[in-house]
């Protein structure tokens, strides 16, 4: 616990306390769990030892005498492969601490849709408890339809390795734990990991933009209907002095179309003083 070795090599066969009892509370220790265990023996090389070793949470097991490339050899595999998890874990962490204060919902799902890791932000956009969705599938999140034309898409790009479509800014429809369709904008990513495929979902609800484009519309409506129903003549220029647009009682009273209007500039139809 105090040197935070990079490795132990222990011989099996020790006075007062044995490498195996040793290894044992070495895995006990939450520091510790991740320091890979050589053990070495020249008496304990029959089969029950080893796998009693290896039960204990041994990385490897080496019968003594030994040819010490063989030795040098175990240390280099086990050493690289404490890195690796190493970085693992903090990539990991990394993206669990970016995942977790996040807004948007972030998941990973494997190649069936099952839902293998997801942020808090569940919750707030799909009502649902972390650990109401963990395991089961992404199509609680989404609806049936939703998914299935997901799935498609995705069976299709595993087969072709073409996106149709993009997977960036998807608008779908989720769906909430009390029954409500969702407005989504979906992003997905793709990583493999000892062979197989996972995706990783970022999902944002876009219930207030998709509202304030509804409000927009309905404004320009209003707009368009005031215009086209005015009596006076209502109408838009450029800096050049170009018509952009008219209404009706401007073609009315001036006696050009809209087609006409648009082709010329403002001075053209504007009395002489």
């Amino acid at each position: 616990q105090r040197e935070s070795p990079d490795l132990v090599i222990s011989d099996v066969s020790m006075p007062r306390m044995d490498g195996i009892e040793m290894c044992r509370l070495i895995r006990s220790q939450l520091e510790l769990r991740g320091t890979p265990v050589l053990l070495l023996s020249a008496i304990r090389k029959d089969n029950a030892s080893v796998v009693e070793g290896l039960r204990a949470g041994a990385d490897d097991y080496l019968d003594a005498p030994y040819d010490p490339m063989k030795l040098v050899t175990k240390v280099a595999q086990l050493i690289e492969r404490k890195q690796a998890e190493e970085e693992i874990r903090e990539g990991e962490e990394r993206y669990r601490a970016v995942a977790e204060t996040a807004t948007d919902v972030i998941t990973t799902i494997d190649e069936n849709g099952a839902i293998l890791f997801i942020n808090r932000s569940v919750e707030r956009v799909f009502g649902y408890a972390v650990a109401e969705v963990i395991g089961k599938p992404v199509m609680i999140l989404l609806g049936e339809d939703t998914w299935q034309a997901l799935r498609s898409a995705l069976k299709k790009y595993f087969e072709t390795g073409k996106k149709d479509p993009n997977w960036e800014a998807l608008e779908l429809i989720g769906l909430h734990k009390k029954g409500y369709e969702i407005p989504l904008e979906l992003s997905l990513g793709e990583f493999a990991m000892n062979g197989k495929r996972f995706l990783t979902a970022i999902a944002r609800d876009i219930s207030e933009r998709k509202r304030a484009e509804q409000e927009l519309r309905k404004s320009e409506e209003r707009y368009r209907d005031l215009v086209e129903n005015a009596r006076d003549i209502i109408y838009t220029q450029d800096l050049n002095g170009c018509y952009t647009s008219i209404n009706k009682s401007a073609e009315q009273l001036t006696g050009y179309t809209r087609e006409e209007a648009l082709k010329i500039n403002a001075c053209q139809v504007v009395a002489p003083e």
